[in-house]
């Protein structure tokens, strides 16, 4: 029903920004120089499935984007958030402190989470 979907929504949109949040948390903590995960794909219709799936082997057609419960985050593009900040992090480390963040909602059983590693990307579903 609309009202569950709209239910289903804002957990979905809470617990992104929880994710965005506890990963500033984890740089600032640190002391380190803040960035902001970059979302590469959310909800997608139907066509954009079908286009997908042309260039895209990891692309399905039953996509879990199409419920509007499932977001890709890149694991090598991040935004800084002081540009003027000379200190910089490696993609590398700014992947592995965003796959801590996820790994921890993943283990309290909020989220199911893939590594594609061809997107560069991690596929994150709510639960």
């Amino acid at each position: 029903t609309r009202k569950e979907s709209s239910a289903a929504s804002d957990v979905y949109k809470r617990q992104l920004e929880e994710i965005g949040s506890s990963f500033v948390g984890v740089l600032s903590e640190d002391q380190l120089p803040l960035y902001r995960p970059v979302i590469t794909s959310v909800t997608r219709t139907e066509e954009d499935v079908r286009k997908l799936r042309r260039g895209n082997g990891n692309a399905s057609e039953n996509s879990t984007h199409r419920y509007g419960t499932t977001v890709d985050i890149s694991w090598k593009r991040f935004d800084k958030v002081d540009p003027n900040d000379p200190r910089d992090l490696s993609e590398e480390e700014l992947k592995h402190l965003l796959a801590m963040v996820l790994k921890r909602y993943h283990n309290q059983e909020r989220c199911y989470i893939k590594h594609e590693r061809q997107q560069a990307c991690f596929h994150i579903t709510v639960r």
